[in-house]
Protein backbone atom coordinates (compact mmCIF):
# COMPACT_ATOMS: atom_id res chain seq x y z
CA UNK A 1 0.00 0.00 0.00
CA UNK A 2 2.78 2.51 0.96
CA UNK A 3 4.01 1.75 -3.05
CA UNK A 4 0.77 2.93 -4.75
CA UNK A 5 0.87 6.50 -3.66
CA UNK A 6 -1.33 6.82 -0.40
CA UNK A 7 -2.64 10.04 1.27
CA UNK A 8 -0.85 11.92 3.18
CA UNK A 9 -3.08 11.11 5.97
CA UNK A 10 -3.24 7.23 5.14
CA UNK A 11 0.99 7.17 4.46
CA UNK A 12 1.12 8.02 8.43
CA UNK A 13 -1.00 5.48 9.22
CA UNK A 14 0.56 2.84 7.04
CA UNK A 15 4.07 3.91 8.50
CA UNK A 16 2.83 3.28 11.96
CA UNK A 17 1.57 0.04 11.12
CA UNK A 18 4.73 -1.30 9.50
CA UNK A 19 6.80 0.38 12.24
CA UNK A 20 4.63 -1.48 14.61
CA UNK A 21 5.29 -4.95 12.39
CA UNK A 22 9.03 -4.82 12.77
CA UNK A 23 9.00 -3.90 16.15
CA UNK A 24 7.03 -7.04 16.64
CA UNK A 25 9.25 -8.94 13.90
CA UNK A 26 12.35 -7.86 16.23
CA UNK A 27 10.60 -9.27 19.50
CA UNK A 28 9.20 -12.87 17.46
CA UNK A 29 12.88 -12.80 16.27
CA UNK A 30 14.72 -12.61 20.09
CA UNK A 31 12.15 -15.06 21.66
CA UNK A 32 13.40 -17.50 18.78
CA UNK A 33 17.12 -16.78 19.14
CA UNK A 34 17.02 -16.95 22.98
CA UNK A 35 14.34 -20.22 23.25
CA UNK A 36 17.48 -21.68 20.68
CA UNK A 37 20.25 -20.84 23.09
CA UNK A 38 18.71 -21.73 25.67
CA UNK A 39 17.99 -25.41 24.25
CA UNK A 40 21.51 -25.66 23.00
CA UNK A 41 20.53 -25.34 19.36
CA UNK A 42 22.30 -22.82 18.12
CA UNK A 43 25.25 -23.94 15.70
CA UNK A 44 28.10 -22.10 14.89
CA UNK A 45 30.02 -21.87 11.36
CA UNK A 46 33.25 -21.37 10.97
CA UNK A 47 34.26 -18.71 7.48
CA UNK A 48 36.76 -16.48 6.59
CA UNK A 49 35.64 -13.04 7.58
CA UNK A 50 37.59 -9.75 5.90
CA UNK A 51 37.32 -7.45 9.08
CA UNK A 52 37.35 -4.39 7.09
CA UNK A 53 34.22 -5.54 5.10
CA UNK A 54 32.94 -6.13 8.08
CA UNK A 55 32.56 -2.75 9.46
CA UNK A 56 31.75 -1.18 6.10
CA UNK A 57 28.75 -3.81 6.50
CA UNK A 58 27.65 -2.73 10.06
CA UNK A 59 28.14 1.18 8.63
CA UNK A 60 25.74 0.71 5.95
CA UNK A 61 23.54 -0.92 7.84
CA UNK A 62 23.00 2.04 10.16
CA UNK A 63 23.78 4.62 7.81
CA UNK A 64 20.12 5.94 7.61
CA UNK A 65 19.26 5.46 11.52
CA UNK A 66 22.31 7.63 11.55
CA UNK A 67 21.20 10.37 9.36
CA UNK A 68 18.05 10.76 10.49
CA UNK A 69 18.80 11.38 14.84
CA UNK A 70 22.21 13.70 13.32
CA UNK A 71 24.87 11.79 14.93
CA UNK A 72 28.04 10.59 13.74
CA UNK A 73 29.54 7.23 13.19
CA UNK A 74 33.02 6.51 13.40
CA UNK A 75 35.36 3.55 12.12
CA UNK A 76 38.65 2.88 13.23
CA UNK A 77 40.41 -0.58 12.47
CA UNK A 78 43.52 -1.29 13.65
CA UNK A 79 46.14 -1.22 11.27
CA UNK A 80 47.87 -4.40 12.87
CA UNK A 81 44.54 -6.45 12.36
CA UNK A 82 44.83 -9.63 9.45
CA UNK A 83 42.79 -8.56 7.03
CA UNK A 84 40.68 -12.14 7.56
CA UNK A 85 40.44 -13.87 10.31
CA UNK A 86 37.94 -16.71 10.87
CA UNK A 87 34.68 -16.75 12.77
CA UNK A 88 31.21 -17.01 12.42
CA UNK A 89 30.17 -14.29 10.36
CA UNK A 90 26.36 -14.42 11.38
CA UNK A 91 26.86 -14.53 15.08
CA UNK A 92 29.41 -12.26 14.80
CA UNK A 93 27.23 -9.73 12.96
CA UNK A 94 24.65 -9.87 15.31
CA UNK A 95 26.17 -9.31 18.19
CA UNK A 96 28.06 -6.05 16.86
CA UNK A 97 24.66 -4.76 15.22
CA UNK A 98 22.50 -5.34 18.56
CA UNK A 99 25.46 -3.12 20.77
CA UNK A 100 25.69 -0.59 17.50
CA UNK A 101 21.48 -0.32 17.68
CA UNK A 102 21.66 0.05 21.27
CA UNK A 103 24.54 2.70 21.24
CA UNK A 104 21.86 5.11 18.59
CA UNK A 105 18.65 3.95 20.70
CA UNK A 106 20.47 5.40 23.86
CA UNK A 107 22.20 8.29 22.38
CA UNK A 108 20.28 11.58 21.62
CA UNK A 109 23.31 13.03 20.22
CA UNK A 110 26.97 13.35 19.73
CA UNK A 111 28.88 10.40 18.33
CA UNK A 112 28.81 6.23 17.79
CA UNK A 113 32.36 4.50 17.17
CA UNK A 114 32.90 0.98 16.13
CA UNK A 115 36.32 -0.18 17.03
CA UNK A 116 38.27 -2.95 15.94
CA UNK A 117 41.70 -3.47 17.44
CA UNK A 118 44.40 -6.45 18.13
CA UNK A 119 45.15 -6.86 21.67
CA UNK A 120 47.46 -10.53 20.97
CA UNK A 121 49.12 -11.86 17.89
CA UNK A 122 50.24 -15.53 17.88
CA UNK A 123 51.83 -17.27 14.88
CA UNK A 124 48.15 -18.54 13.57
CA UNK A 125 45.51 -16.44 15.49
CA UNK A 126 44.90 -13.00 16.71
CA UNK A 127 43.13 -11.62 19.66
CA UNK A 128 40.50 -9.21 18.36
CA UNK A 129 38.74 -6.33 20.89
CA UNK A 130 35.34 -5.37 19.28
CA UNK A 131 34.26 -2.49 21.35
CA UNK A 132 31.06 0.03 20.62
CA UNK A 133 31.48 3.75 22.07
CA UNK A 134 28.69 6.02 21.97
CA UNK A 135 28.27 9.39 23.70
CA UNK A 136 24.80 8.79 25.07
CA UNK A 137 22.79 8.82 28.48
CA UNK A 138 25.20 5.84 30.28
CA UNK A 139 24.29 3.19 33.09
CA UNK A 140 24.36 3.65 36.98
CA UNK A 141 27.24 0.96 38.05
CA UNK A 142 24.39 -0.67 40.13
CA UNK A 143 22.30 -1.09 37.10
CA UNK A 144 25.27 -2.91 34.91
CA UNK A 145 24.73 -5.92 36.07
CA UNK A 146 21.23 -5.95 35.30
CA UNK A 147 21.42 -5.16 31.68
CA UNK A 148 22.84 -8.53 30.70
CA UNK A 149 19.73 -10.27 31.92
CA UNK A 150 16.83 -11.25 29.75
CA UNK A 151 13.65 -9.37 29.82
CA UNK A 152 15.63 -7.28 31.88
CA UNK A 153 16.67 -3.12 30.96
CA UNK A 154 17.84 -0.16 32.86
CA UNK A 155 14.78 0.66 34.22
CA UNK A 156 10.97 0.71 33.60
CA UNK A 157 11.60 4.81 32.43
CA UNK A 158 13.76 3.65 29.83
CA UNK A 159 11.64 0.75 28.95
CA UNK A 160 8.59 3.30 28.48
CA UNK A 161 10.81 6.23 26.17
CA UNK A 162 12.67 3.93 24.64
CA UNK A 163 10.75 0.74 23.79
CA UNK A 164 12.93 -3.12 23.44
CA UNK A 165 12.75 -6.36 24.60
CA UNK A 166 15.18 -6.36 26.89
CA UNK A 167 16.24 -9.31 25.28
CA UNK A 168 19.12 -8.17 22.85
CA UNK A 169 21.83 -7.88 25.61
CA UNK A 170 21.20 -10.93 27.29
CA UNK A 171 21.39 -13.01 23.69
CA UNK A 172 24.31 -11.51 22.71
CA UNK A 173 26.16 -12.25 25.77
CA UNK A 174 25.51 -15.68 25.16
CA UNK A 175 26.76 -15.60 21.73
CA UNK A 176 29.80 -13.81 22.77
CA UNK A 177 29.91 -16.99 25.18
CA UNK A 178 29.68 -19.21 22.72
CA UNK A 179 32.36 -17.57 20.33
CA UNK A 180 34.88 -17.73 23.22
CA UNK A 181 34.50 -14.45 25.05
CA UNK A 182 32.56 -12.23 27.24
CA UNK A 183 30.94 -8.97 26.86
CA UNK A 184 31.70 -6.47 29.25
CA UNK A 185 30.60 -2.35 30.02
CA UNK A 186 32.45 0.31 31.03
CA UNK A 187 29.62 2.84 31.41
CA UNK A 188 28.55 6.27 33.91
CA UNK A 189 25.13 7.42 34.22
CA UNK A 190 24.99 11.06 31.41
CA UNK A 191 28.55 10.22 30.27
CA UNK A 192 28.29 7.18 27.38
CA UNK A 193 29.00 3.54 27.27
CA UNK A 194 31.70 1.62 26.06
CA UNK A 195 30.90 -2.05 25.47
CA UNK A 196 33.26 -4.51 24.48
CA UNK A 197 34.50 -8.06 23.85
CA UNK A 198 37.96 -9.97 23.23
CA UNK A 199 37.79 -13.32 20.87
CA UNK A 200 40.56 -15.05 19.49
CA UNK A 201 40.18 -15.95 16.43
CA UNK A 202 42.51 -17.52 13.77
CA UNK A 203 44.05 -15.94 10.88
CA UNK A 204 42.67 -16.94 7.71
CA UNK A 205 44.54 -17.02 4.35
CA UNK A 206 41.24 -17.38 2.25
CA UNK A 207 39.68 -14.68 1.05
CA UNK A 208 35.79 -13.61 2.31
CA UNK A 209 33.48 -15.03 -0.02
CA UNK A 210 30.38 -12.43 -0.69
CA UNK A 211 27.64 -12.30 -2.76
CA UNK A 212 28.03 -8.97 -4.43
CA UNK A 213 24.17 -8.94 -6.42
CA UNK A 214 22.77 -5.54 -5.10
CA UNK A 215 22.30 -3.47 -8.65
CA UNK A 216 22.42 0.36 -9.35
CA UNK A 217 20.77 2.62 -6.94
CA UNK A 218 20.68 4.93 -10.25
CA UNK A 219 18.73 2.24 -11.87
CA UNK A 220 15.66 4.64 -13.11
CA UNK A 221 13.87 1.95 -15.09
CA UNK A 222 10.09 1.26 -13.53
CA UNK A 223 9.80 -2.38 -15.29
CA UNK A 224 13.05 -3.60 -15.07
CA UNK A 225 11.76 -7.40 -14.71
CA UNK A 226 9.78 -6.81 -18.53
CA UNK A 227 9.63 -9.94 -20.49
CA UNK A 228 10.66 -12.38 -18.05
CA UNK A 229 8.69 -14.95 -16.74
CA UNK A 230 9.02 -15.73 -13.43
CA UNK A 231 7.31 -18.60 -11.52
CA UNK A 232 6.67 -17.95 -7.59
CA UNK A 233 6.12 -22.17 -5.93
CA UNK A 234 4.58 -20.65 -2.56
CA UNK A 235 1.74 -22.58 -0.12
CA UNK A 236 0.91 -19.33 1.61
CA UNK A 237 -1.89 -17.24 -0.29
CA UNK A 238 -0.77 -13.57 1.69
CA UNK A 239 2.98 -14.36 0.46
CA UNK A 240 1.94 -15.43 -3.09
CA UNK A 241 -0.34 -12.54 -3.27
CA UNK A 242 2.83 -9.77 -2.28
CA UNK A 243 5.00 -11.24 -4.27
CA UNK A 244 2.72 -11.01 -7.07
CA UNK A 245 1.76 -7.40 -6.68
CA UNK A 246 5.74 -6.79 -6.83
CA UNK A 247 6.70 -8.77 -9.61
CA UNK A 248 3.86 -7.75 -11.57
CA UNK A 249 4.66 -4.06 -10.87
CA UNK A 250 8.19 -4.65 -12.18
CA UNK A 251 7.14 -5.80 -15.46
CA UNK A 252 7.33 -9.70 -15.13
CA UNK A 253 5.21 -12.44 -16.48
CA UNK A 254 3.69 -13.84 -13.16
CA UNK A 255 3.13 -18.01 -12.50
CA UNK A 256 2.26 -19.83 -9.38
CA UNK A 257 2.45 -22.99 -7.91
CA UNK A 258 1.02 -24.15 -4.64
CA UNK A 259 3.81 -27.00 -3.92
CA UNK A 260 7.25 -28.17 -5.38
CA UNK A 261 5.13 -31.05 -7.23
CA UNK A 262 3.24 -28.44 -9.16
CA UNK A 263 6.23 -26.71 -9.98
CA UNK A 264 7.96 -29.92 -11.52
CA UNK A 265 5.19 -30.10 -13.76
CA UNK A 266 4.78 -26.59 -15.13
CA UNK A 267 8.61 -26.42 -15.78
CA UNK A 268 8.29 -29.18 -17.90
CA UNK A 269 6.19 -27.70 -20.18
CA UNK A 270 7.59 -23.67 -19.54
CA UNK A 271 10.60 -22.05 -20.48
CA UNK A 272 10.88 -19.61 -16.94
CA UNK A 273 13.34 -17.24 -16.52
CA UNK A 274 13.91 -17.55 -12.62
CA UNK A 275 12.06 -19.61 -9.90
CA UNK A 276 11.36 -18.16 -6.23
CA UNK A 277 10.89 -21.55 -4.47
CA UNK A 278 9.40 -21.65 -1.03
CA UNK A 279 10.83 -24.76 1.68
CA UNK A 280 8.16 -25.54 3.31
CA UNK A 281 5.17 -26.90 1.74
CA UNK A 282 2.53 -29.88 1.62
CA UNK A 283 2.73 -32.47 -1.18
CA UNK A 284 6.90 -31.54 -1.85
CA UNK A 285 8.87 -29.25 -0.38
CA UNK A 286 11.63 -26.92 -2.15
CA UNK A 287 14.81 -28.91 -1.65
CA UNK A 288 12.99 -31.86 -3.40
CA UNK A 289 11.47 -29.99 -5.83
CA UNK A 290 14.42 -28.02 -6.81
CA UNK A 291 16.47 -31.49 -6.75
CA UNK A 292 13.76 -32.50 -9.45
CA UNK A 293 13.98 -29.96 -11.43
CA UNK A 294 17.75 -29.87 -12.22
CA UNK A 295 17.23 -33.48 -12.98
CA UNK A 296 14.90 -32.25 -16.00
CA UNK A 297 16.01 -33.28 -19.49
CA UNK A 298 16.17 -29.78 -20.51
CA UNK A 299 18.66 -27.41 -21.14
CA UNK A 300 17.30 -24.37 -19.36
CA UNK A 301 16.51 -26.47 -16.19
CA UNK A 302 20.53 -26.81 -15.48
CA UNK A 303 20.95 -23.40 -15.59
CA UNK A 304 17.91 -21.46 -14.59
CA UNK A 305 18.06 -19.11 -10.97
CA UNK A 306 16.02 -20.77 -8.11
CA UNK A 307 15.99 -18.27 -5.35
CA UNK A 308 14.77 -19.98 -2.44
CA UNK A 309 12.55 -18.22 -0.04
CA UNK A 310 13.02 -19.12 3.78
CA UNK A 311 12.02 -18.04 6.79
CA UNK A 312 15.55 -19.09 8.52
CA UNK A 313 18.97 -17.96 7.25
CA UNK A 314 20.72 -20.19 9.65
CA UNK A 315 24.29 -22.11 8.40
CA UNK A 316 22.43 -25.33 8.10
CA UNK A 317 19.65 -23.86 6.28
CA UNK A 318 22.42 -22.19 4.11
CA UNK A 319 24.22 -25.77 3.10
CA UNK A 320 21.20 -27.07 2.58
CA UNK A 321 19.54 -24.77 0.38
CA UNK A 322 23.02 -25.20 -1.48
CA UNK A 323 23.03 -28.90 -2.06
CA UNK A 324 19.76 -28.97 -3.45
CA UNK A 325 20.96 -27.07 -6.08
CA UNK A 326 19.37 -23.70 -5.50
CA UNK A 327 21.57 -20.51 -6.37
CA UNK A 328 20.68 -17.73 -3.23
CA UNK A 329 18.49 -17.50 -0.78
CA UNK A 330 15.75 -14.65 0.49
CA UNK A 331 14.24 -14.42 4.15
CA UNK A 332 10.52 -13.99 4.43
CA UNK A 333 9.02 -11.17 4.95
CA UNK A 334 11.06 -10.00 2.47
CA UNK A 335 12.28 -6.30 1.67
CA UNK A 336 11.15 -5.83 -2.09
CA UNK A 337 14.08 -3.87 -2.95
CA UNK A 338 16.22 -7.11 -1.83
CA UNK A 339 14.07 -9.23 -4.19
CA UNK A 340 14.30 -7.42 -7.70
CA UNK A 341 18.13 -6.96 -6.95
CA UNK A 342 18.60 -10.76 -6.25
CA UNK A 343 16.38 -11.52 -9.25
CA UNK A 344 18.14 -9.03 -11.50
CA UNK A 345 21.59 -10.10 -10.68
CA UNK A 346 20.79 -13.50 -10.98
CA UNK A 347 18.92 -13.09 -14.55
CA UNK A 348 22.06 -11.02 -15.67
CA UNK A 349 24.41 -13.55 -14.65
Amino acid sequence: MLQEEPRIDQKENLDTLLTSAQSLLALINDILDFSKIEAGKITIEQRPVNLQNFAQRITKTFEVAIANKGLTFVTKIDKALPQTIITDPFRLNQVVINLVGNAIKFTPEGTITLKLKTLEQKQDKTLVRFEVVDTGIGIKKEKQIEIFKEFTQADNAITRKYGGTGLGLAISKKLVGILGGDIKIKSKSGEGSTFFFDLWLPISQQEEQRQNFRTSDNDTNEKPLKGYKILVVEDNEINKLITQKFLTKWGAEFFHAENGQIAIDMVKGNDFSSILMDIEMPVMGGYEATQNIRRINKTTCQSIPIIALTASALPDIQARIKDAGMNDFLIKPFNPKELKEKILYWLKK
